[in-house]
């Protein structure tokens, strides 16, 4: 454990756009964590729906940005205070000692960057079977499935934070610059829920040809970590 005079800060960066449907799960699970000490900004891309209403009430600061949500993290990250940061989507929720366990293995390791893993949870039939298949990903060979979240402020500031080009493996990009760059990355067993709801497969072909569309330029940059996770 680390004592009270040892806790460093961590903020929480959340981009948002009309996120209210799972947002408030998110940011509830935020302020349930373990850890003491720890800043939530949400970077919101003017939602109509409530978005920014609920982050003022449960406490978050709140930052307006017309962009797409790579450039909404690196944003978040020049304006937080934290030495630490984590990334979370709106519909995510870190289990209770997230927050805690990835700082306490950072100190301890010293690490710049740690993995979290994910478990989806739906409510219908093809959103279960969507969890299944990320599950046995989660636990497959490779080493660019379960990418970090949570960051060692400087190494990412250092790293040139998420390529703001990428709509799509934004977050893998990164984790293979950190690598190659010797970077140190560990991994913490708490998880990350992912709120999935009632998948269709409407939102799955939609999400699918959006984010595809800078699939070629992830692809020239790292072909052979794109063709495990992606296309493979």
């Amino acid at each position: 454990m680390i004592g009270s005079e040892e806790k460093p800060l961590v903020s929480v960066i959340i981009p948002t756009f009309n996120s209210r449907k799972t947002f408030e799960r998110c940011m509830q699970s935020i302020r349930q964590q373990t850890y003491p000490l720890i800043e939530t900004i949400v970077v919101d891309r003017f939602s109509v729906d409530g978005t920014q209403e609920t982050a003022k009430k449960l406490g978050a600061k709140t930052l307006i940005l017309n962009a797409e949500r790579s450039a909404a993290k690196n944003h978040g990250a020049t304006k937080c205070k934290g030495k630490f940061v984590f990334f979370l989507d709106s519909d995510m929720e870190p289990t209770l000692k997230v927050v805690e366990n990835c700082v306490n293995l950072c100190l301890k390791k010293n690490l710049d960057a740690v993995i979290i893993p994910e478990k989806s949870t739906s409510e219908n039939f093809l959103g279960k079977c969507r969890s299944i298949e990320k599950t046995l990903q989660q636990y497959g060979s490779s080493t660019t499935i379960n990418i970090p979240r949570f960051f060692n402020k400087d190494a990412f500031i250092q790293l040139g934070g998420y390529d703001e080009s990428l709509i799509c493996g934004e977050d893998l990009d990164l984790y293979i610059r950190l690598k190659n760059a010797r970077y140190r990355c560990g991994q913490v067993k708490s998880e990350i829920i992912h709120l999935e709801g009632n998948v269709t497969m409407r939102e799955i072909t939609s999400k699918a040809y959006y984010y595809g569309k800078s699939l070629p330029k992830l692809l020239k940059k790292n072909p052979k970590h794109v063709r495990i996770r992606y296309v493979n």
